[in-house]
């Protein structure tokens, strides 16, 4: 009998399908309550002539239990075009050095593919908070096209800090939201900022004087779960992500000055190979034919002739006969 191993599926809320191990499948059955149900295939002992056995097989499945505190999130990546970002026209981000990044506690943008990524970008790991907004971005993905990062800029007592992870980032992708709040050593509120490409405007200003305002005096977990059932509420409904396609088609971007140099190289590399190429194969053209015109025939020596030595061709001289007249 030939045994076939495990194979085990994650199926997401867009329906797809995504390979894990038999370990993370009764991780997950634990997490979410242990409810493992049986499904007879009902499949009968049949011979399988490609592997010389015979194969059978049943189903073992697990839902998820709908506690967001037990979800799985997935994050993926995706390629678009962004020409507002890229063009010199509309937007000139500034350029931020490594002392910026440094001094004003830039975030770097974190690798996205894989299993866990945490939302509030933090030196400090918020356990509670972080997995509701995991669990919000699963949930706000598929629905409103969103992804939320929530940035936590500590002892930096002035906004403009938001101003250059703004530049940094070059406002974010387009599908982003991104809270930024302002604390000090004691964890204290100083203030908060939203970066996005969203053209609800209105959004980014309430969701700043939220923080400043309503989210609380101080970051802790009960103010950013604040912040979490604010985001749900607002942009669950309200938010409508930008089109750069149509909209922005008319933006020319202007190639980096890598790219030029890359492009004169390649055009210099293949000129060279082309004079190269002729030299070595000893081309010539008469300029009849380079012209348009018939190219004239040139007539090989025949042996025993010299090259140098033309020989004129003789015509063969045609002789009349005599006429006879007849005297009268």
């Amino acid at each position: 009998m030939h045994n076939h191993s495990r194979k085990c599926t994650l199926i997401n809320r867009r329906n797809g399908n995504i390979r894990i191990s038999y370990s993370k499948y009764k991780e997950l059955a634990k997490r979410w309550g242990g409810d493992e149900k049986f499904i007879d295939m009902k499949r009968e002992l049949k011979h399988d002539v490609r592997s010389h056995g015979a194969y059978d097989g049943d189903r073992y499945i697990c839902k998820w239990d709908k506690d967001p505190f037990t979800s799985e999130p997935i994050v993926t990546e995706h390629m678009y075009e962004n020409r507002v970002a890229a063009s010199d026209s509309i937007l000139n981000f500034a350029d931020v050095s490594e002392e910026d990044v440094e001094f004003y506690g830039l975030h770097e943008y974190p690798d996205v593919p894989g299993w866990l990524v945490t939302t509030i970008r933090d030196t400090k790991y918020w356990k509670k908070p972080d997995k509701y907004f995991q669990y919000l971005n699963g949930k706000l993905g598929p629905e409103r096209k969103l992804r939320i990062w929530v940035l936590i800029f500590r002892d930096q007592a002035d906004r403009i800090a938001a101003f250059k992870q703004v530049d940094y980032w070059k406002n974010g992708n387009k599908n982003e939201f991104i809270y930024c709040i302002g604390v000090d050593k004691k964890d204290n509120i100083l203030w908060g900022e939203t970066i996005s490409w969203t053209e609800k405007e209105d959004l980014k200003i309430e969701g700043r004087n939220f923080i400043q305002t309503e989210m609380g005096k101080v970051l802790n977990d009960e103010s950013l779960m604040k912040l979490a059932h604010y985001a749900e509420e607002t942009l669950g409904k309200r938010y409508v992500k930008p089109e750069f396609t149509e909209k922005y088609k008319h933006l020319s971007v202007r190639p980096s000055m890598t790219a030029i140099c890359i492009g004169w190289a390649v055009i210099l590399l293949v000129n060279l190979g082309i004079v190269v190429w002729v030299i070595k194969n000893d081309h010539h053209m008469d300029e009849r034919s380079v012209f348009g015109g018939k190219a004239k025939k040139q007539s090989r020596p025949s042996r025993g002739m010299s090259s140098t030595k033309k020989m004129k061709p003789t015509r063969k001289r045609r002789t009349s006969k005599p006429i006879k007249r007849r005297r009268r």
